[in-house]
C-alpha cells in the first residue's frame, strides 16, 4: 500500500499524539523519612521520568512433536529512571540519600552520633514509599495514571562537577518497586495546566511536519 502524507496527517489530527513533557510525578515518602524538601517541590523539579513497563517471564515447555512453547510463569517489573533539577542547597540529594539510609544503615552520616548498628539493613516496610506518574492529553485531560507500590531509590547517580560549563545540575535516580497498578480513570476530570510547562505548544501540523521530513525517500510500495 502506498504511503500518503495526507492520510498520515489526517490520522494524527484525529487521534493526536502523546507528548513526553505532559507528565507529573508524585512521590509519597516512607513515614520514617525526615525530609527537608516537600513532595510538591520534587514534583515541580522532576523534569524526566520513565513510565514503567513489565516483562513476562517464561519457561519452555516441550511438545511431543514440533517446537517448544514458551509458557508464562511470572512477571518482572523493570526499574525506572527519573531526573530531578537540583536546588541550590542540594536538599533533594540529601533527602534521597537519607531515604537510602533507611534501607542500608546510617554509616554515611558522620553527624549521627549513634554508631551502633550503623551498617544494619532496615526493615522493608520502613524504607518503601509510593510513586504516582500521570500522563496528560492536551490541553488538560488525564489519560494515564499509574502507581508504583513499595518504591525506593535503588541508585542515586553521581553528579558532574565541571568548571567548563554553567549548566544546571540534574540528579538521576533509578527506582526499584514491587509492582505497578494502573488506576481507574473513569469519570476522572483531574487536570493540570500543562500549557504552562516548558516545551509545550507544538501543533499537530508541526509534529506532522517534523515526522514527515525526509519521507520523500520512502519507496512507493511502503
Amino acid at each position: 500500500m502506498a504511503f500518503r502524507i495526507e492520510e498520515f496527517i489526517s490520522q494524527l489530527n484525529r487521534k493526536g499524539v502523546s507528548y513526553k513533557s505532559d507528565f507529573e510525578l508524585i512521590l509519597t515518602f516512607p513515614n520514617k523519612l525526615q525530609s527537608t524538601i516537600s513532595i510538591r517541590e520534587i514534583a515541580l523539579r522532576s523534569n524526566r521520568c520513565d513510565i514503567p513497563g513489565r516483562s513476562i517471564q517464561t519457561a519452555p515447555v516441550r511438545q511431543q512433536v514440533g517446537p517448544e512453547r514458551l509458557v508464562a510463569y511470572n512477571v518482572s517489573h523493570m526499574p525506572i529512571t527519573s531526573s530531578i533539577i537540583l536546588d541550590a542547597g542540594m536538599e533533594v540529594k540529601k533527602t534521597l540519600e537519607a531515604w537510602q539510609d533507611l534501607a542500608v544503615g546510617h554509616f554515611r552520616n558522620v553527624n549521627n552520633r549513634t554508631q551502633s548498628g550503623k551498617f544494619n539493613i532496615g526493615y522493608y516496610d520502613d524504607y518503601v514509599g509510593t510513586m504516582e506518574i500521570k500522563q496528560y492529553e492536551r490541553p488538560r485531560r488525564l489519560v494515564y495514571h499509574c502507581r508504583l507500590n513499595d518504591c525506593y531509590p535503588l541508585t542515586v547517580n553521581p553528579l558532574d562537577a565541571d568548571w567548563g560549563t554553567d549548566n544546571i545540575s540534574e540528579l538521576t535516580i533509578t527506582w526499584g518497586y514491587h509492582y505497578f497498578e494502573v488506576l481507574n480513570l473513569r469519570n476522572n476530570n483531574t487536570s493540570i495546566p500543562v500549557s504552562t510547562r516548558p516545551g509545550i505548544g507544538s501543533s499537530i501540523n508541526d509534529v506532522a511536519s517534523t515526522i514527515t521530513r525526509g519521507l520523500g525517500n520512502i519507496p512507493t510500495l511502503f
